[in-house]
């Protein structure tokens, strides 16, 4: 409720709550999760109404070079400072890593993030990844029957290897699953280097009219095709 509000991330969000700087219809609530209801409560943060803002959908194509985050960080480009012109707090619906680039949804609706981003509901991601060589069968078969990595095992719902020239192979990789760098690290581990990484699909969603660095609202049309993959 106070992150859809805009009054602060949910992990902050969190913070002001056990601190006790949030109040329901006068009363302090401390308890995480409590139910709420906006349109008959009072709801209060340090004596200031809250309000939750209207809900947003937007795409952007992230370029190489800009991380998944909404504060700087460390000197690095935020992917905030690609969004423009929104007066509502949005943050990014799962990861790209700084040099992988591709399809990134912003949005402040925290039920549909849960269920695009957790892999309990299996809303596929697909991924255009360049490698430096061929993959033999016996290393495809291990990315799709899953190769164990530090935190948990690597596993590709589908794998496709055409030749793109150049002693390079591009691989159209589908997953489920987000392990931090997994498909970098699932192909380093069967002796392949990814050269270039690029997400090119959520569900069904593709966005084939954004160039890099550009930010858009999603389409109604498009809204209620991402919404259906994830069973909402």
């Amino acid at each position: 409720m106070l992150a859809r509000a805009g009054v602060a991330s949910r992990r902050k969000s969190e913070k002001y709550i056990t601190a006790g700087r949030v109040k329901v219809d006068g009363e302090v609530v401390r308890e995480l999760g409590t139910k709420v209801d906006p349109e008959s409560q009072v709801i209060t943060c340090d004596g200031e109404s809250v309000r939750p803002e209207p809900l947003i959908y937007l795409l952007l194509n992230k370029p190489t070079g800009v991380v998944c985050s909404t504060e700087p960080d460390g000197g690095h480009t935020p992917i905030s400072a690609l969004v423009r012109n929104i007066e509502q707090r949005v943050f990014p619906v799962g990861r790209l890593d700084e040099d992988s680039e591709g399809l990134i949804l912003l949005t402040n609706d925290g039920r549909l993030a849960n269920r695009l981003a957790h892999p309990r509901y299996e809303v596929p991601k697909t991924y255009e990844v360049d490698i430096d060589g061929p993959l033999s069968k016996r290393q495809a078969a291990a990315l799709t029957s899953g190769v164990r990595l530090s935190d948990g095992v690597a596993r590709f719902d589908s794998l496709d290897l055409t030749p793109a020239g150049g002693g390079r192979y591009r691989a159209r990789v589908v997953l489920h699953q987000g392990l931090n760098r997994e498909i970098r690290r699932a192909f380093a581990a069967v002796g392949r280097r990814v050269l270039r990484l690029r997400r090119v699909a959520i569900g069904r969603l593709e966005a084939d009219d954004l160039r890099p660095g550009n930010c858009r609202r999603m389409k109604p049309h498009e809204l209620a095709v991402i919404r259906e993959d994830a069973g909402l």
